[in-house]
């Protein structure tokens, strides 16, 4: 975690996405006066969350897998930051905002929240292990 994790971070489900892709899609098939250009920014939101949360989420996470022995998050030193965001000015650390009202005006409807994003790391924490297993199933 970069800091204290409280920077903020949008969220969107991907088929979510894939839905607002359509919405758009449909309304210049169907010769709706939508925005382009200037006025042509969809963003896809449905919420935001901090990145403390996400990080809590993971640690409960690899604790139940039996992958890390504490769930409370940890900040990242001067040198794992140089290291693997290459220093301290890394944008990760940033907030990430948008607000999705110019898609919604155009129908958009997304339904999946900050809540569902947080819930669904746990099942995609354990699928990517499984994967791992089967993919080195010796642990080498």
């Amino acid at each position: 975690m970069i800091g204290e994790g409280k920077n903020i971070w949008p969220n969107v489900h991907i088929d979510e996405v894939a839905d607002l892709y359509r919405t758009i899609f449909d309304a210049v098939i169907n010769g709706a006066q939508i925005g382009h250009g200037r006025d042509g920014y969809y963003f896809g939101e449905n919420g935001e969350h901090t990145l403390v949360d996400v990080s809590k989420a993971i640690g409960v996470a690899l604790v139940d897998a039996g992958k890390a022995k504490l769930a409370e998050p940890t900040s990242f030193t001067p040198e794992e930051l140089d290291k693997y965001f290459g220093g301290p000015g890394s944008s990760t650390g940033a907030n990430s905002r948008c607000r999705a009202e110019h898609s919604r005006a155009i129908g958009w409807n997304p339904v999946k929240t900050t809540e569902d994003m947080l819930a669904s790391i746990k099942p995609e924490l354990h699928a990517i292990l499984q994967d791992e297993k089967q993919l080195n199933p010796h642990g080498h």
